[in-house]
């Protein structure tokens, strides 16, 4: 196993690893008031899936054998939007124990269709999480934001009181 580290990817990641981080510590209040007897745990658990998440983008894993990294990627490819879903929740005060299963599955397929769709036009395993999974936390930072201020979330309507 061989491990590679490129300057470009270390910023990029670096820059939208902090990111994360801020937003975390911006929501860290509603993790600990609402989230009940495991809201601190929920919150150094986001804290630690963001660092791995970092880790995971800034480094290239070079396995001895192709079959292993394909089988790596396949394994990171489907767990990765369940951690995106978590961490967006989470933000609009939704945890884990929230969840409803027919809820989370069907939005655990729409995160692999768009995820799906942008391997399938990049040819890349890791560019969509650097593609998609921004924009779902400026959407999810954008109702957080909406909803604390006027009560109501963030609609597509809301497009067009931009200008």
């Amino acid at each position: 196993m061989e491990i590679n580290f490129f300057k470009k990817g270390v910023i990029t990641t670096s820059v939208i690893t902090v990111i994360m981080l801020i937003f975390l510590v911006l929501t860290a209040s509603d993790y600990v008031v609402n989230g009940g007897d495991y809201g601190i745990l929920l919150l150094i658990l986001s804290g630690i899936v963001i660092l791995l998440c970092g880790l995971i983008n800034a480094v290239k894993v070079k396995f001895e054998s192709e079959r292993i990294e394909n089988i790596v990627n396949i394994a990171l490819f489907f767990l990765l939007p369940t951690i995106t879903i978590t961490m967006v929740e989470c933000l609009n005060s939704v945890f884990v124990y929230d969840f409803y299963v027919v809820d989370f599955i069907n939005t655990y397929l729409l995160y692999l269709l768009f995820y799906g769709l942008l391997y399938g036009i990049t040819g890349s395993l890791r560019l969509p999480y650097f593609i998609f999974t921004p924009i779902v936390f400026i959407f999810a930072l954008t109702n957080f934001y909406i909803y604390k201020f006027r009560g109501s979330p963030f609609t597509p309507m809301d497009f067009l009181s931009i200008g």
